[in-house]
């Protein structure tokens, strides 16, 4: 009888997907083939969209405010990213920021334009060299511009790009939207004020939002306009009555111009019919000249509350939910959505105010008559981690989900920029968010060992870690390692990167441990400790992700010298060197494919790592959608390869 190799049907798998690599597999960008490829030029989708008024800053006046007792401010430093001339910019990582809203002490701030600097901190200048690079756009990225792929064209000839730069260079025009979180302000020697940040900044969408539930279009004399089609009558939440209650006034909701591939990404038609805004949309945006709130994001107050609509409990059942039930009949769910909550016998599980936990994102395509193309069997994914916080809706006073993804994303059209984003630009953005049109999956995991561990004095945290090497990441996509193109293959996408991120975050949190003479001694000393039992329970679920992350045992030779990088930050990509820009690695070889095939599709690598939490204890909170409003009959979605 012949011998059957367990890898075969793996290896089969793997040449089949090179072919198809970038035709959808492993998430939305620049496929690899761009690199050999020679097209026509074609317009982005970001030019397209940039050609309607309402999608560029100077739409929205900063001195124009809305009511302030129906709507707040999206954060307390909210400004937008501008690129410095590359002859003032020095060899500092800083850029300009135009303040569109500062805390009520710095409220003089609100219109100016400041100087955006790191703090001085030993973590952030790591991040800081370690990402570094000189960066020229390489023949390969050229010919991804030329297919539609934006690519950071500003940035290209400058010496020592850092990762607030590669931010605010990652598009044509300044016009990223971001969130300053761990803000500090100085003067400079000349009397101007500085902004120093502890943290990476956070890309959202609109300086203002409210909660509202769409009442139905507004008539053209409510409107105050013959041409009302896209003015909406919305009701404002009253928090003393606990509904809405409040006032009603007309609010605009553009119809967004056609992408490249004929598509609208959102559309107000149906959103006042749709089941998944039933219990409101949180509406975001800024006044127009004329004092018009418009929207440039919504996201459904259904997928944000902690509330559940139905209940799986036990191991057994709860992966069957996780393998078949989650993406079941996806195109018969068009325009449904539900939360479920997932865990194992006994155990509630409940969030509490102010938790933090993870979570596992993906997405899938786009089907019907006006869909993607198809790659063979493959449907396009894609794949991310982010990070969930409970907090008190500011609104209702009710317990809420605020989730950011860590974007490990390629160059594309859209204009859609590797970092960590909030939801209401990655999701809920009417420009460019992937919740109108595509099946979302978020798993929230309820697992307090990842976010926080207190052991023998110290704080560890696995999630912190994961945001820190997600960061350096998402900053290498960004500037393509110094040739201006991340493009998508099998061993290198949004799924195998975020994978290598948390696989590298296990790997220092380990060494953090095991190089600490104290702690050691103190687990040592205290094995009955609670803290020791929850540090072993740790150690059992990264044991048990490692065996995900490395199914043969054996480590990826560039996810193992990126580690290494990672942990001596001041050897990363040369901060302008240009004979160390190569010390990150990016293996190509079928070889590294094999060794992290489990994290090569994004469903696979999303039910997987749900799996293995789930395998650990941890309480699972699943957040589906399946394009909203989803009424267009010519759109269909489709569930991820």
């Amino acid at each position: 009888m012949a011998s059957i190799c367990p890898a075969c049907p793996i290896v089969r798998l793997v040449l089949l997907l090179s072919l198809l690599a970038g035709l959808g597999l492993g998430g939305i960008g620049a496929p690899a083939w761009l690199a050999r490829a020679a097209a026509p030029a074609q317009p982005s989708s970001y030019a397209l969209a940039q050609r309607a008024p309402f999608n560029r800053p100077a739409f929205y006046p900063i001195a124009v405010q809305p009511d302030p007792a129906l709507y707040r401010p999206n954060g307390a430093w909210i400004g937008r990213l501008i690129l410095p001339e590359a002859a003032t910019q020095g060899s500092v990582d800083w850029v300009w920021i135009e303040i569109e809203h500062a805390p009520s002490d710095w409220q003089q701030l609100v219109g100016e334009r400041l100087r955006l600097h790191w703090q001085d901190r030993p973590e952030l200048k790591g991040l800081v060299r370690a990402v570094s690079t000189d960066l020229n756009i390489s023949p390969a990225a050229r010919r991804a511009s030329a297919g539609g792929d934006l690519v950071p064209e500003r940035l290209n000839g400058r010496r020592a790009v850092g990762p607030l730069q590669s931010l605010a260079g990652a598009r044509p025009n300044d016009d990223l939207q971001v969130r300053l979180e761990d803000v500090a302000v100085s003067r400079e020697p000349n009397g101007g004020v500085l902004l120093r940040i502890g943290s990476p900044p956070v890309q959202i969408s609109g300086r203002y939002v409210a909660l509202v539930r769409l009442l139905g279009p507004a008539t053209p004399a409510e409107a105050g306009s013959p041409e009302a089609n896209d003015r909406f009558l919305v009701q404002h939440y009253d928090r003393r009555r606990r509904g809405f209650e409040g006032a009603i006034e007309t609010v605009r909701i553009p119809q967004q111009p056609p992408d490249r591939y004929g598509r609208t990404l959102s559309s107000p038609a149906g959103l006042a019919a749709s089941s998944t805004g039933e219990q409101g949309w949180y509406l975001y945006g800024a006044p127009d000249a004329r004092g018009l709130f418009t929207a440039q994001a919504l996201l459904p107050r259904r997928l944000t509350q902690a509330d559940a609509d139905s209940s799986v409990a036990g191991r057994a059942a709860g992966l069957r939910y996780i393998l078949n039930r989650n993406w079941s009949d996806v195109p018969g769910r068009r325009g449904q959505s539900e939360r479920v909550q997932v865990s194992t016998a006994g155990g509630n599980q409940a969030w509490r105010l102010g938790q933090h936990g993870l979570v596992i994102h993906t997405f899938g395509g786009i089907g019907g008559s006006r869909g993607e193309a198809a790659a063979g069997f493959t449907v396009t994914g894609h794949f991310a981690f982010g990070e969930v916080e409970v907090m008190t809706d500011p609104f209702s006073g009710e317990p809420r989900f605020e989730i950011r993804y860590h974007q490990i994303y390629a160059n594309n059209p859209n204009g859609i920029v590797a970092g960590t984003q909030d939801a209401s630009a990655y999701a809920g953005d009417l420009q460019r968010g992937w919740i109108w049109l595509r099946p979302f999956s978020d798993v929230l995991i309820n697992q307090p060992l990842f976010a926080e561990l207190s052991l023998g004095g110290r704080n560890l945290s696995l999630l912190r870690e994961l945001a820190v090497q997600a960061e350096l990441i998402m900053a290498r996509y960004r500037s393509g390692d110094g040739t201006g193109l991340a493009s998508v293959t099998p061993a290198t996408s949004c799924v195998q990167d975020s994978s290598q991120a948390l696989f590298i975050s296990i790997r220092r949190l380990r060494e953090r441990v095991q190089s600490d003479p104290a702690l050691v001694r103190w687990l040592k000393n205290h094995p009955r400790h609670p803290d020791t039992l929850r540090f072993n329970e740790l150690n059992g679920l990264a044991r048990s992700l490692d065996q995900l992350l490395t199914p043969f045992g054996m480590v990826r030779a560039d996810w193992k010298r990126n580690a290494a990088v990672a942990g001596n930050p001041g050897t990363g990509a040369g901060g302008g060197d240009p004979s160390t820009t190569a010390l990150f690695q990016r293996g190509q070889s079928l070889a590294d494919v094999l060794l992290s095939w489990r994290s090569m599709l994004p469903r696979r690598a999303h039910d997987d790592t749900a799996r293995v939490f789930l395998q650990n204890g941890a309480g699972l909170w699943f957040l589906r959608s399946n394009q909203i409003p989803g009424d267009d009959p010519s759109l269909v979605p489709l569930a991820p390869t």
